[in-house]
């Protein structure tokens, strides 16, 4: 019996006991590498949360990095695994952050996308947020665009 997380890379994986091929979808087309260390392009978006520029690595392990920077100095990273992913395009993050925290005192983070839509390959994803900086508010429909390199 296969563990979750070996079911998870079997299906990120082109083959997975059989001949057949299969282009990733949901959450893990958005993958920009095999791992953080590899990763060559990330997620970008200045405009879903007002005063914060966001930037979203995933790596096929399940590992994930944020990088917002708020209107006040710093920036906040956090580097973690996707707990979970749900049908319809749901990831919940959780991880360990750093950095400089927003103006409610708390680390600027990402709690959870959902209604993802889009894919690497398309260079393009729409999703809604749920974040530390507006509690109990969700972004919705927030563009972001793939953008090749390492986060800055």
């Amino acid at each position: 019996m296969k563990t979750p997380a070996a079911l998870l890379l079997c299906a990120l994986s082109l083959s997975c006991g059989s001949n057949k091929s299969s282009t990733p979808s949901g959450p893990q087309s958005l993958n920009n590498g095999a791992t953080l260390a590899t990763v060559t392009s990330y997620w970008a978006n200045e405009e879903c949360v007002p005063g914060y520029v966001m930037g979203i690595e995933f790596a096929a392990n399940d590992q994930f990095q944020t990088i917002i920077t708020g209107s006040g100095p710093g920036s906040t990273t956090c580097v973690g695994n996707v707990g979970q992913y749900g049908q319809g395009g749901y990831l919940t993050l959780g991880g360990s952050c750093s950095g400089a925290t927003g103006p409610n005192g708390s680390y600027m983070e990402i709690e959870e996308i959902t209604s993802i839509s889009g894919s690497t390959a398309s260079g393009s994803m729409t999703a809604s947020l749920t974040t530390s900086m507006q509690p109990g508010v969700t972004a919705s429909n927030c563009a972001f665009t793939l953008v090749q390199g390492k986060q800055p």
